[in-house]
């Protein structure tokens, strides 16, 4: 199971259900894309200040390792090292950056998949609370009849298949 966390900028459940889009689930653990391709990762995840400094601090491994002769291993074990804590700490970088926009952490969800973490967050706010919108019945007047659905039953002791209608007389 994985856990996740759920930020958004709305402090009231009924608006994080009413802008429901804009919430954001973060995984939390390991971040293989940013172990991979962090420059793709972090600029896809618009984290501008992680990014600029991973940036400076690939430049400044390079700089000095150009200036004191270190070994091309070296220097590529440093930045495979940096890769490797950046993939361990991007989900809380990304935390950290959605924070430093104003979202609140709005919940913690344990799901396998995002979807279900997503459906699980939403079903506990919907039923932690009260309904958004009230439906209000439609009033029936002259002209007006009430909407039947195709094959309901007129009689409560028909038969539907085989067996008798909810509430009907075996």
């Amino acid at each position: 199971m994985t856990t996740y966390t759920v930020h958004h900028p709305a402090r009231a459940a009924s608006e994080i259900l009413k802008r429901s889009e804009e919430a954001e689930f973060v995984k939390d653990g390991f971040c293989w894309p940013a172990l991979f391709i962090p420059f793709l990762w972090l600029i896809y995840r618009r984290l501008w200040l992680v990014l600029l400094a991973y940036l400076a601090f690939v430049v400044i491994v390079g700089l000095i390792g150009e200036a004191m002769s270190f070994s091309d291993y070296l220097v590529t074990l440093l930045g495979t090292s940096a890769n490797i804590f950046l993939a361990f700490e991007a989900n809380n970088l990304r935390r950290w950056t959605l924070r430093r926009h104003g979202d609140l952490d709005v919940g913690v969800v344990i799901a396998k998949p995002l979807i279900e973490a997503e459906r699980r967050f939403f079903q506990s706010l919907i039923d932690r609370h009260e309904p958004l919108d009230d439906p209000q019945p439609v009033p029936e007047g002259p002209g007006r009849k009430p909407i039947r659905m195709a094959g309901a039953l007129e009689d409560p002791d028909e038969m539907v298949g085989l067996f008798p209608a909810p509430g009907a007389r075996a």
